[in-house]
């Protein structure tokens, strides 16, 4: 192996590296294997700069400065620190709410956690079924009326702000892996029940909601900063 091999073989961990960083790859162990990759790549980078300096001393070549010898390893150097900058900044280590907590208060927690995505769930179906008994998604906006506006913001402020709190337990439990699979199993399954199922309900009467959502009046109106008024 020649150097130009060895820092092709770098370049190589590094690529590696940034896809697994931004495909999550074997989520979610994705950030533990892409640092290993990058560190690794890290060897054959100082074995291709070990091979230059044995090259440049048996052909005895005149080397004029460090920068002139050794400038694509120069740059291929700041590449990968600035990579692992990056990595850190757009990857940063989120820190699980439940680490430092006993077993007994994380279970509470979930618990009532699990209990109200279920209100929540509930709340999102009872204020759709509410909005289509009055006729909210039928409003003709060529002829509305004040109550009918205080209706649609009521049902509008109300149904987003379910959903935020559930995007909010969503939020909460992406860090669920640091509960040990292997010591605190049931746990860590639970909070893995928690996140998805606030994931999916987020998703469920957002879709919901679109599909009920179609004349050009009303989608217009709820684009305003209703919230507000």
């Amino acid at each position: 192996m020649n150097f130009g091999m060895a820092l092709g073989l770098a370049t190589l961990f590094l690529v590696a590296t940034i896809a697994i960083f931004a495909t999550k790859f074997l989520f979610p162990y994705h950030r533990i294997i892409a640092i290993a990759v990058y560190a690794i790549g890290w060897i054959p980078f100082l074995y291709s700069i070990s091979l230059k300096k044995q090259v440049l001393l048996q052909h005895q070549t005149t080397v004029t400065s460090f920068l002139s010898a050794f400038w694509v390893h120069i740059i291929f150097g700041i590449v990968m620190l600035i990579s692992l900058y990056v990595f850190l900044v757009l990857f940063p280590v989120a820190k699980s709410p439940f680490i430092g907590v006993s077993d007994e208060e994380v279970s509470t927690r979930l618990l009532e956690d699990e209990t109200l995505i279920q209100y929540l769930d509930e709340q999102l179906a009872s204020n759709l079924s509410t909005a289509e008994k009055n006729n909210l998604f039928e409003i003709d906006f060529s002829d509305v009326s004040g109550e009918e506006k205080e209706d649609l913001v009521s049902f509008w402020v109300s149904y987003i702000e379910v959903l935020l709190e559930l995007d909010l337990l969503k939020e909460r439990y992406k860090t669920f892996y640091q509960l040990s699979s292997v010591t605190k199993s049931d746990l860590h399954r639970k909070a893995f029940s928690n996140g998805y199922a606030s994931f999916l309900a987020q998703h469920y009467y957002t879709l919901q909601l679109q599909n009920k959502v179609k004349g050009e009046g009303l989608i217009s109106y709820l684009n305003q900063e209703i919230a507000a008024q």
